[in-house]
């Protein structure tokens, strides 16, 4: 991976974290709610709106579980274009 391509990953990692936050502050939950809905570490979902690593599908899909809504909703308005 050129270094191109681990700057758009970042960005991407760091979009995705403040999408999940930002519907994570609609859905009036806290980081320790969201991650009790998720069965995850409350670091885990800091780690995640911070952008710090890179969820996979299956957490993704328990996102979209905890806010109650599909996989293609919690992705609906986030930037994936890593700028």
């Amino acid at each position: 991976m050129n270094e191109k391509e681990i700057k758009r990953r970042d960005n991407i990692k760091r979009n995705f974290g403040k999408h999940v936050a930002l519907l994570r502050i609609k859905y009036k939950l806290t980081a320790e709610e969201l991650a009790d809905k998720t069965e995850m570490e409350r670091s885990a979902i800091s780690r995640i709106e911070a952008g710090g690593i890179n969820p996979s599908l299956f957490i993704i899909t328990k996102l979209a579980d905890a806010f109650g809504i599909s996989v293609s909703e919690l992705m609906k308005g986030f930037n994936h274009k890593g700028k």
